[in-house]
């Protein structure tokens, strides 16, 4: 799979650290507490992740999705 496939726009955290890539989304999904990582969209997010490293799925929808899924998780 290549995880070294670029978001269109790096997700910039609250502690000012940024995503660009999916590898770097898939490290830091896994470094979230499980308790914070729970329900639907987060489901969905790791759907979308390994769709997009397939190209499967656009890396576009995976980022608006993470994006959601760290807002609720107050990273964003």
């Amino acid at each position: 799979m290549p995880w070294d496939r670029a978001l269109n726009q790096p997700i910039v955290l609250k502690d000012g650290r940024a995503v660009s890539t999916l590898e770097e989304a898939r490290e830091l999904v896994r470094a979230i507490p499980l308790r914070y990582r729970q329900g639907a969209v987060w489901r969905y997010v790791g759907e979308l992740m390994n769709e997009a490293a397939d190209d499967s799925a656009t890396v576009d929808e995976f980022a608006e999705m993470l994006a959601r899924g760290l807002s609720g998780a107050g990273l964003l």
